[in-house]
């Protein structure tokens, strides 16, 4: 599963590896192509990691809330 954004739907969408069209590799990035399920055609591109190379993760939005220290 992957997620991408999809314009028709304006929203994040989880996609199966069935959605993918193509995949592009260049040297910083990976370009997905994919039909979201409302049959919209879109593309998503993640920006390569190199070794030795620190990340943050990526924000994701949160389900529900967490429960607060008494």
């Amino acid at each position: 599963m992957f997620s991408a954004w999809c314009d028709a739907e304006q929203s994040e969408v989880l996609l199966s590896p069935r959605r993918i069209t193509s995949i592009r590799f260049d040297r910083d990035s990976v370009e997905i192509d994919f039909t979201c399920w409302c049959g919209h055609q879109g593309a998503t591109r993640d920006r390569r990691v190199r070794r030795g190379e620190v990340t943050s993760a990526r924000p994701t939005a949160m389900l529900g809330r967490l429960p607060q220290p008494a």
